[in-house]
């Protein structure tokens, strides 16, 4: 006789049933997820790695960066070797999520499944998965769901964050703005919709994505208030948990501090490291719960709302009395054996937690440099001299500015090729002359100027802050823009000191030809992840693409690593830890004040 619970329980009552279930099945869930995290990161990830890797090398496209990555999309090699990497990410979430599941279902009815025949009745279920709708798959697991995580996040793919150049440009504009409050609406509204989808075909046994999702839409039906409270009262217990946790650890750091001297250990340089090192093992150890109990949280949901006679669990093949067991029944050590499993697992991963941190610290630069985005634009409109002021005075080590040929072949200061969003013209930089621009008005917030030449911006900037000068091609260029530039900068006798960077990897080999004495930099924000194949001076790297390999790999070649663009606060001290060796960024005030305090 299967479990459901009364269609009008509380949802005070839902989560006393999730706890008491999770409870249950704690030791069976934690260490299901350290075992698969732990294939996730020395099988699958791997695996997905090298045969990305060996697909770039056979379609000829080592090394490719950014745009040309187009290229190998549209190579049969790259169109066989996605669709798999896409196949076979589906597949690994499908099964973590659908043990998951069968784990919370028996817990519900207060029996203990052992892992392999949970694993192989989640396999049994993948024709389901391959049927019509298997799209709708993909799309949930790996767009939806990482998307905008409620709380369900997988091994493989726990978030999936939009890059902040393309989420950055979005909201500076209104239009922007409300196209990501509506992608945020959407994601929320077939999440929620399909949340249901995974228990259809694992419990009731339902046939592809389009039958399953269509049950959970009409489950959630006139229920999507009640989950959503039993989800953020959810939410909150587990945050409760996880602080609870990170209070015990630290007063056991206080405990093991009156063995020693108190005032010794709080001035001691590393007190602050450990503090921040337990609630990074705190969250650490939560991620391995996380998951486990909102899978526990919706199977209750789902035990509520669903008809009993719908479940279609099956067992296979095997007798009951062996895939089921009783805790009375098992020796001494296999009654501890998935308590010392679990203690083992924690201490590899603390130490390959603080690896890591030490590296970086071992790593990181002497000097870290802080860059204005297209100035200060607290101070003024983006790429005007208002906003160059603003980082001179914020003491900002570099000003990062965009250049574009105009009409009559001048350089002009300004990002969008296309004038509207600053100026409400639709016209185009390459359209119109330079003295034309200079009449056009920027506004911006509650700050207006106007486009000037780069020869001002040198002019205004030299002996006060450092330029970087991004090229940037709109492909009508009257003239050479890379000869125009390097000149510009030699009239100046400005060349050792101001650095040019771009996104195209021909700009920076020009400008490295024309004039090797200028360093180049060449910004990244989509890679194979070899950064051997990078000739440039230094690398600019889009935010989502930051690990500690990528700033040990750029170290090893010698070759700066600055971080764009980065507003958040916690962040900019992270990448400081982490090695890197400065950052691109729109609040330059801020950051330098952070940068001061971390070096002291």
């Amino acid at each position: 006789m299967h479990t459901y619970y009364n269609r009008n329980s509380s949802v005070h009552q839902l989560l006393m049933h999730t706890l008491k279930s999770f409870k249950f099945t704690f030791w069976q869930s934690i260490i299901f997820e350290i075992i698969y995290k732990m294939l996730t990161f020395t099988v699958f990830v791997p695996l997905i790695s090298f045969v990305f890797r060996q697909a770039i090398h056979i379609s000829g496209h080592a090394g490719a960066t950014n745009y040309e990555l187009l290229k190998f999309a549209y190579n049969p090699v790259g169109i066989v070797c996605i669709l798999f990497i896409i196949c076979f990410a589906t597949v690994i979430i499908f099964v973590e999520f659908s043990v998951l599941i069968l784990i919370s279902y028996y817990g519900h009815q207060r029996k203990i499944i052992k892992l392999m025949p949970a694993f192989l009745q989640a396999i049994s279920h993948l024709p389901s998965l391959f049927r019509y709708g298997f799209v709708g798959w993909i799309v949930y697991f790996l767009l939806i769901m990482p998307l905008l995580n409620l709380g369900l996040s997988s091994s493989l793919l726990p978030s999936l964050q939009i890059p902040n150049f393309v989420s950055g440009e979005l909201l500076k504009t209104s239009w922007g703005m409300i196209l990501s409050v509506v992608l945020i609406v959407v994601v929320a509204i077939l999440n929620i919709r399909w949340m249901m989808s995974l228990h259809m075909i694992v419990i009731e046994g339902k046939e592809g994505f389009i039958e399953s999702s269509r049950k959970s839409v009409r489950m959630m039906r006139k229920s999507y208030w009640k989950m959503i409270l039993t989800l953020l009262y959810g939410l909150l217990l587990f945050l409760l948990l996880t602080l609870i946790l990170i209070v015990i650890l630290i007063l056991l750091v206080f405990a093991i501090s009156f063995f020693v001297q108190f005032e010794i250990l709080m001035d001691h340089p590393l007190f602050n490291k450990i503090i921040v090192s337990i609630i990074v093992l705190s969250i650490f150890i939560a991620s391995f719960i996380a998951s486990p109990f909102f899978i526990h949280t919706l199977t209750t949901f789902y035990l509520e709302k669903a008809n009993p006679y719908d479940a279609a669990i099956r067992h296979l093949d095997w007798d009951q009395t062996k895939n089921f067991y009783a805790k009375e029944n098992r020796s001494l050590v296999r009654a501890y054996a998935g308590k010392l499993v679990l203690f083992a697992s924690i201490v590899i991963a603390v130490t390959l937690l603080l690896y890591p941190l030490n590296n970086a610290a071992r790593l990181k630069s002497d000097s870290f440099m802080i860059m204005a985005h297209r100035g200060d634009i607290t101070m003024g409109v983006e790429n005007s001299l208002e906003a160059l002021q603003g980082a001179i005075d914020a003491k900002a080590d570099y000003a990062e500015i965009d250049v574009q040929l105009t009409k009559d072949g001048q350089l002009a200061v300004i990002h969008d090729t296309n004038l509207k969003r600053l100026t409400g013209r639709n016209a185009s930089v390459y359209e119109l002359t330079m003295d034309e621009l200079r009449e056009l008005e920027l506004s911006q917030g509650n700050f207006t100027g106007r486009i000037h030449s780069l020869e001002d911006f040198i002019q205004k900037s030299k002996g006060k802050i450092k330029l970087n000068i991004e090229i940037k091609l709109h492909g009508s260029e009257q003239g050479d823009i890379v000869k125009m530039v390097v000149d510009l900068l030699r009239k100046y006798k400005v060349v050792e000191e101001y650095v040019v960077q771009s996104l195209d990897r021909e700009v920076v080999k020009q400008v490295q030809d024309e004039e090797p004495a200028i360093k180049t930099g060449y910004i990244v924000f989509a890679s194979t992840g070899m950064l051997s194949w990078v000739h440039a001076d230094f690398i600019v790297l889009e935010e989502y693409m930051v690990t500690e390999e990528a700033i040990s790999s750029a170290k090893m070649l010698n070759k700066p690593l600055y971080v764009w663009t980065v507003n958040d606060t916690s962040n900019i001290e992270k990448y400081y830890n982490m090695g890197a060796d400065g950052i691109i960024t729109d609040i330059p005030d801020i950051a330098q004040d952070i940068v001061n305090q971390l070096r002291k």
